[in-house]
């Protein structure tokens, strides 16, 4: 059994989905659970988190630098231009 939502689309992007079902061949519904089952997926995925604390010389807590915190002291994560 399966389960139907309906949802609202943009004019834009109803002639999106329209068009790349005509050209792919596929049914507009297809796409759309496509693209859920890859969200899905996806889900938990960061690659960019492998970065998280690598960087070198900056303060462990970026809430003292400025413009993260306004309470906690100015700190520029730039050195001083010369």
């Amino acid at each position: 059994m399966t389960n139907r939502i309906t949802i609202g689309l943009s004019p834009d992007l109803a002639d999106w989905l329209r068009e790349t079902a005509l050209k792919n061949g596929q049914t507009r519904s297809a796409i759309v659970r496509a693209i859920l089952e890859n969200a899905r997926s996806a889900q938990g995925v960061q690659p960019w988190m492998a970065l998280a604390g690598k960087s070198k010389g900056n303060p462990r807590n970026l809430s003292s630098i400025e413009g993260f915190s306004p309470r906690r002291r100015k700190q520029s994560i730039f050195p001083p231009e010369r």
